[in-house]
């Protein structure tokens, strides 16, 4: 109990001040943990990621970069009606190949076809990139699927396009996987 103008007032256990210093620090400790949770900023034309530790630049202005689920980075092109994105997945380390994490990223497309596959490096690391054609509902796409791995991280690229375009937007999906660097 306390006295409050010449009246007693119970509160229960929290008087009103200590009420209002709770909730301030449980402010301050929500900001703190949103921001640990925040995403990659950018710095000079170029997306830094450091959570999850790689950089890659940004695509032309003629690429619209919008928000799309499970991607750190995605854009439309609306001339070409064609989509690239970048997608981290950090948990635990895996010992699955980069074919078989490949195929992970195809499952539930339908008529899928490999057209061409190639290993070289990226950033010092090992990379599968992979050419298919699937079918996405009743239209029949191109994709480019890049992925590697280091530590406990998994990183996919991918570009995706109507084959009768698929080449046009090909180079400016290779600049940005070709940027892409860990840190």
């Amino acid at each position: 109990m306390f006295v409050v103008r010449g009246r007693r007032r119970e509160m229960g256990f929290l008087n009103l001040r200590t009420a209002r210093t709770w909730i301030f620090m449980f402010g301050w400790i929500f900001v703190f943990l949103l921001a640990g949770c925040q995403t990659g900023r950018i710095v000079n034309g170029v997306f830094v990621y450091e959570q999850k530790g790689y950089k890659v630049n940004l695509l032309p202005a003629d690429w619209i970069r919008n928000d799309k689920e499970g991607f750190d980075l995605f854009y439309f092109h609306r001339k070409l009606s064609a989509t690239v994105g970048l997608a981290v997945q950090c948990g635990r380390p895996t010992n699955a190949s980069l074919k078989i994490l490949t195929r992970h990223l195809l499952f539930g497309l339908s008529d899928k076809t490999i057209l061409a596959t190639r290993e070289r490096k990226l950033s010092g690391i090992s990379m599968l990139e992979t050419l298919v054609s699937v079918r996405l509902g009743k239209t029949r796409v191109k994709m480019s699927l890049v992925v590697l791995k280091k530590g406990n991280c998994i990183y996919d690229l991918e570009y995706v396009a109507r084959p009768d375009v698929f080449d046009i937007g090909t180079a400016d999906f290779h600049r940005m996987v070709d940027s892409f660097a860990l840190m």
